[in-house]
């Protein structure tokens, strides 16, 4: 029942991360960098610090309980995934949401599911569970691939003769911005799999198992958004957008901003929650099945905000087909290896 209660948990996490950015439409007239800076205090400082002092009796305890060294190594993986943070952001101002959840999610699931396994479980890695998680995380890099191809397609049809030379920068700029989240987003996940002696803390201190992981959550997001605030704080000087603070559509803005920071951070605590109900293996597995429904959810939004032609269309579908696929294969390889001694 707990695993089962787990993917459910997943599915509702991807779900909420693949939806987040949707307010961006709505905000033409704030800068990236506006947006940016407020989803980064809402969504890396005081939802997640709200949730720890919550739901984690004896917050402070459980920081002096674990010690200063198992607190450094999940803020440095952090600190490094707030690179994460802010090229996918820029990606999707660039490319859509489509092409960007795509690339990054299929490296980010990629990385952030085999790295925990080989540090964590080098012996499952060859065992028959293992190599079934293995071959599932193939296939959704595999149905990512598609997708990606799908949204490449896309952008190429809604180039226009007059604007062809800066849409074709804009997209190999934000595919770029793509590859360097993708290639930094399992930092995030790195920092759930190395910060298991500030959750065992937590649950010294009387936390519930499901809620323990918000006290980690805090703690690795905190160091992301110094990243974040800093390039923020660089683009609102050099581009002299800190005045479009005080446009008069700046009420409305910050409401949405806070909305997309708010839905980001709880659709991560609901994923803390699932890779304590998914066992020890909650981690190797859970990421890139959030990944995969994230990207589906994503893919479908964008799919249903128009503009897409035949062929890229049914490359997007193939490609969420595939995807689902490839998370049924990663649920049967967590329970092989659930079920192995």
């Amino acid at each position: 029942m707990d695993m089962l209660n787990g993917l459910l948990l997943v599915f509702l996490a991807g779900a909420m991360n693949g939806s987040f950015p949707l307010p961006m439409r709505y905000m033409r007239k704030w800068a990236w960098e506006n947006i940016w800076t407020v989803w980064s205090i809402v969504a890396l400082v005081v939802v997640p610090w709200l949730l720890a002092f919550l739901t984690v009796p004896h917050l402070p305890a459980v920081y002096s309980t674990c010690g200063l060294s198992a607190i450094l190594l999940p803020a440095l993986f952090g600190f490094f995934w707030g690179v994460s943070a802010f090229t996918f952001g820029l990606s999707v101002q660039l490319v859509g949401m489509s092409l960007t959840f795509a690339v990054v999610n299929g490296l980010s699931s990629a990385i952030g599911s085999w790295v925990p396994l080989v540090v964590q479980h080098p012996g499952k890695l060859f065992s028959p569970g293992g190599l079934i998680v293995s071959s599932g995380v193939i296939g959704v890099v595999g149905g990512v691939a598609l997708c990606s191809w799908a949204g490449h397609l896309r952008s190429k049809q809604a180039t226009n003769e007059s604007s062809a030379a800066g849409n074709k920068s804009a997209f190999w700029l934000g595919l770029a911005m793509a590859i360097t989240a993708g290639l930094f987003g399992p930092f995030l996940n790195l920092g759930f799999a190395f910060g298991q002696k500030i959750r065992a803390a937590a649950l010294l201190e009387g936390s519930s198992p499901a809620l323990a992981n918000n006290a980690v959550l805090a703690i690795v997001l905190t160091a992301g958004f110094f990243t974040n605030i800093g390039y923020c704080s660089y683009r609102l000087v050099k581009n002299r957008t800190g005045g479009l603070f005080a446009i008069a559509e700046t009420k409305k803005y910050l409401m949405l901003s806070t909305i997309m920071g708010a839905s980001w951070i709880l659709a991560f605590a609901i994923y803390g929650s699932s890779t304590a109900l998914l066992g020890q293996y909650g981690t190797v597995v859970g990421w890139p099945m959030m990944m995969a429904f994230t990207t589906i959810v994503g893919s479908l939004l964008d799919i249903a905000g128009g503009n897409w032609s035949k062929r890229p269309l049914w490359l997007m579908a193939a490609g969420v087909v595939w995807l689902i696929g490839a998370v049924a294969v990663i649920s049967y390889g967590l329970f092989r290896l659930q079920q192995a001694p």
